[in-house]
């Protein structure tokens, strides 16, 4: 399988999704399922994070505005995702589903590297919690 689901951290707070090569829409279906397996283990969380790390990701199937919002529609709507890594095109596709899908804008985000990705949750949390 070219898509790995993960705890990031032994402690349970963040998830990591590994996107290695050429996938599938099944593959991607497959592993969100997975992720909502993890997040449901440990429900009493109010947060907790999603890392896609596409760094190793060759190609990217059609469709991708489509099946991204229906995987995103899988998830806990509280919780942040951080893609990681991806080229021009991924960013670019990312901007554009910000801007067409805005309910999701609040909590996707995009960074070059893991610890940047780490960073960011990092920062995000700290600020969530003076509100």
């Amino acid at each position: 399988m070219a898509i790995r689901v993960l705890w990031a951290k032994q402690d349970q707070t963040v998830i990591r999704c590994d996107v290695e090569g050429v996938w599938t829409w099944d593959e991607w279906y497959a592993a969100a399922q997975q992720v909502v397996a993890l997040r449901s283990s440990v429900h009493e969380q109010v947060i907790v994070p999603l890392i896609v790390h596409v760094c190793r990701s060759r190609i990217y199937p059609k469709n991708g505005m489509t099946h991204s919002k229906r995987a995103l529609e899988m998830l806990d709507e509280r919780d942040l995702v951080v893609v990681v890594g991806g080229e021009p095109f991924v960013r670019f596709l990312l901007s554009t589903f910000r801007e067409l899908f805005s309910k999701y804008g609040e909590r996707l985000y995009m960074t070059d590297t893991l610890d940047q990705a780490y960073a960011l949750i990092a920062q995000w949390r700290k600020d969530s919690a003076k509100l």
